[in-house]
């Protein structure tokens, strides 16, 4: 009799699991972990939509999917999509820091238009939600692969908010670079190949301590990346994004001293990197350089 019931509550375990997920995924809204995995369990309940990711009639239609009520194009080349719980403002500061980066001595022309090919071909799109799309984010992730394109996510409350650090720049940078530095020259800016220029940097930089990032789920690629915004920081001054103890060279002066090849691959006029000043959301080629939509 106990065997029985041993038995018996052994096979009832697929489906106790079964109605547990169910009820999480009802609690939380569609993918759950399990022992680290993420498990997606969108089969088992439908759950509503967020209204902040309910568009409806006003998706735009240059966004991915139909969460996106508004956006904006920067020299024809870049997308930033915004969804109806992103304020206006926010969207034309990330549109205009965005446009920064790219026309860095402001003349109202792209610095480097192979970059700007680069991130046209790989479709670049800022995808920007109030505070994050938290489990929704999958569906916006699959979408923006659905469609082919290089995405990155970036959160209203971050964005030019007095409170606290502006993460537009750094957020916009990381596609910038992604979807067109290191598309158009991937022997120096690829942080994904051991080969790079940057990743060469960013292995002596690591090596002599110079950088000290430990982020569990940041791979060598990510901490490539993130080296090449905080060593374009350091050149350029922007003390805020410098705060942390994480990268010691807190000026062009220390990084030149340090970090010369950098420095060097920085200031090449072959390449046109930005290095003239740090994007702060005033951009006077607003007009000519960028859409928004509606």
């Amino acid at each position: 009799m106990r065997l029985l019931k041993i038995i018996r509550s052994v096979l009832l375990l697929p489906v106790i699991a079964l109605y547990s997920l169910a009820r999480l995924r009802e609690m939380l809204g569609g993918v759950v972990l399990l022992a680290g995995i993420p498990i997606v369990i969108g089969m088992f309940v439908r759950l509503p939509v967020p209204d902040e990711f309910r568009a409806g009639d006003r998706a735009v239609a240059n966004c991915p999917g139909d969460s996106f009520d508004k956006s904006a194009t920067v020299f024809d080349v870049l997308t930033l999509c915004a969804t109806r719980g992103v304020p206006q403002d926010k969207l034309t500061h990330a549109a205009r820091v965005a446009a920064e980066w790219l026309d860095n001595d402001e003349d109202g022309m792209a610095d480097n238009p192979f970059v700007n090919e680069r991130l046209n071909a790989n479709k670049a799109t800022v995808v920007m939600s109030a505070a994050g799309f938290g489990l929704h984010g999958a569906r916006i992730h699959a979408a923006l692969e659905a469609e082919g394109r290089f995405g990155q996510e970036l959160h209203a409350i971050e964005t030019n908010n007095p409170a606290r650090r502006d993460a537009s720049q750094e957020e916009i940078h990381h596609i910038i670079v992604g979807g067109g530095w290191a598309r158009a020259y991937p022997e120096l800016f690829d942080e994904r190949s051991t080969d790079s220029a940057v990743y060469r940097a960013w292995q002596k930089a690591d090596a002599e301590r110079y950088y000290v990032y430990e982020a569990p789920d940041c791979d060598e690629a990510c901490k490539v990346m993130e080296f090449i915004y905080k060593s374009t920081a350091a050149y350029l001054g922007a003390r805020a994004d410098l705060a942390e103890t994480e990268f010691t060279l807190k000026n062009q002066a220390a990084l030149r001293s340090r970090l010369p090849e950098i420095v060097a691959l920085y200031e090449s006029r072959q390449y046109a990197y930005p290095i003239l000043h740090w994007p702060d959301g005033s951009y006077p080629h607003e007009d000519q350089v960028i859409r928004y939509q509606p």
